[in-house]
């Protein structure tokens, strides 16, 4: 198979696993992706961030153990470019892994809508968690 396709498989797979773990929220709340930012109020609304949140912490988990498995398994046939980004990779799925579950929980236990301010940093953190775990997938595909 060829790294294209590889990389289509995985983005594809990438895609179904974020699109299925999205669907109970927005059956919840009983809005649509297509509702743009009302969807987000909605979901802040009805105190279902933390599983957006939580998206962010299972990608995560699912990089991080498939970037270990890639470097332990073919760490003497890796590039060095693969090896330094799966390590900042890593450390940046650990962070995501310690601060994702803390903020999970205080969302959880105040079961409330967030501010803002918080509601903004909170999406920025699942967006850039979400694209580092893409980014962590293409990275496999290029070492093998």
């Amino acid at each position: 198979m060829s790294k294209q396709w590889r990389c289509t498989m995985r983005l594809s797979f990438w895609l179904i696993a974020i699109i299925v773990s999205l669907l109970p929220i927005f059956r919840a709340t009983k809005v649509g992706p297509s509702q743009g930012f009302d969807a987000l109020a909605a979901i802040n609304g009805s105190g279902l961030l933390r599983d957006v949140v939580f998206l962010a912490v299972a990608a995560s988990v699912a990089s991080t153990t498939e970037l270990l498995y890639n470097l332990i398994t073919k760490s003497q046939h890796l590039p060095d470019w693969i090896r330094a980004t799966s390590g900042i990779f890593l450390t940046y799925f650990i962070y995501v892994m310690v601060y994702g579950t803390e903020r999970f929980a205080d969302l959880a236990v105040n079961n409330v809508a967030v501010s803002p301010t918080d509601l903004n940093y909170d999406l920025a953190f699942v967006g850039i968690c979400l694209l580092f775990t893409l980014f962590a997938q293409f990275t496999v595909v290029f070492g093998e």
